[in-house]
Order: structure tokens, then sequence, then C-alpha cells
């Protein structure tokens, strides 16, 4: 019943998920170098075949659980979008994912809101 009542209850729970799967994956990373991250995940998931992916697996994954944090929160779109993308960002400076991604969901975001501003104004 908590919970049902409660509409940020569900936030702890995601950041405790999300912290307990960095541990985890900082666990077989060689003295917890950010950098080494996405080579255990890729050793462990992978056995060393395909570093791009395993950076792309944990880009993914964060970003998704993100996403349900935000949306178990009910927030509205745009600081959705603004949070979204700030972690895209701080993932392509690390080097975890490719620039052209962000473009192409900053192109799929402005499509969208164009739509809806069309309804809006146009009918």
């Amino acid at each position: 019943m908590y919970l049902a009542k409660h509409k940020y209850a569900l936030i702890p729970v995601f950041v405790l998920l999300g912290l307990f799967l960095l541990i985890v994956a900082s666990g077989t990373a060689r003295a917890f170098n950010i950098d080494s991250i996405p080579e255990a995940v890729n050793d462990a998931v992978f056995e060393g075949e395909d570093l791009w992916l395993a950076k792309l697996l944990i880009s993914v994954s964060v970003l998704v659980g993100v996403g349900f944090a935000l949306a178990a929160a009910k927030m509205e779109v745009i600081p959705v979008f603004i949070v979204l993308f700030g972690v895209m960002g701080l993932f392509i400076a690390l080097g975890w994912l490719d620039y052209w991604l962000a473009l192409v969901a900053g192109l799929l975001v402005a499509s969208t809101f164009a739509m809806k501003m069309r309804d809006v104004l146009g009918g």
C-alpha cells in the first residue's frame, strides 16, 4: 500500500539496483577503473569478442534504468528528455556511446514534438 500512495517510493529501489549493478560490474574490473568496466562486461558476457557491443549494452541498460526511474516518478516529458540526454552525453564523453546515436535520438524527439506542435497549432 505504501508504494501505491507515494509516487516517488520506487526511486530509491531503482537507485539501489543501479548501485548494486555498478558494484557487481566493478567487482570484476581491475581496481575500479571506470574504463575497465566495459572490458569486464565484454569478458563476462561476450567472452572478449565484442567490446563495442559491451559498451552499448552498458549504456542502454543505464539509460533504460534511468528512464524507468523517471517514469516511476511520473515526471513531465521535457525534464525526462533533458536528464536522458545528459546521461547520454556522459556516456559519449566516456567513449561508451557513439555520438550518432544521440543525434538520431535527438531527431526522433524533435520530430515527435514537431508533430505535436502541428496538431496543436494547425489542427
